[in-house]
């Protein structure tokens, strides 16, 4: 099986993404994917990427992560994934417990937009 980007899944506004996963032999074992509006395939992966911060790329990474947005770059995060998660041991843990650390809440969001407006608001009034 090999990686498969379909554009149209039920609907003209929809993608879907998904990778094989498989063993150490190379041997099939199930596959994992992705669907989504295209707006956010298209347009939200920057946003998303500054989620996600590869821990290959940054040793203080929380995931997993790919820039080319095919189905092979996405095959290969979900390898990379893997790989890690099966040599287990402290690199694994500390990943995951960064990862749990972080607080992607809407309450963690809607503070941040609440700060920026108040800054902008403060500067606009200085100005």
């Amino acid at each position: 099986m090999r990686s498969k980007l379909e554009r149209e899944e039920f609907d003209d506004d929809f993608c879907c993404l998904a990778a094989p996963v498989r063993d150490a032999r190379g041997r099939f074992l199930a596959v994992i994917g992705i669907s989504m509006s295209r707006r956010a395939f298209d347009e939200e992966h920057e946003t998303l990427a500054t989620t996600v911060r590869d821990v290959d790329a940054d040793p203080k990474g929380n995931g997993f992560s790919f820039t080319k947005y095919d189905p092979a770059a996405f095959s290969d995060a979900v390898e990379r994934a893997l790989r890690r998660f099966k040599a287990d041991g402290d690199p694994w843990r500390q990943l995951r417990t960064r990862a749990m650390r972080e607080d992607h809440s809407w309450a963690a969001s809607a503070k941040k937009y609440v700060d920026m407006y108040a800054a902008a608001s403060k500067a606009r009034r200085a100005a």
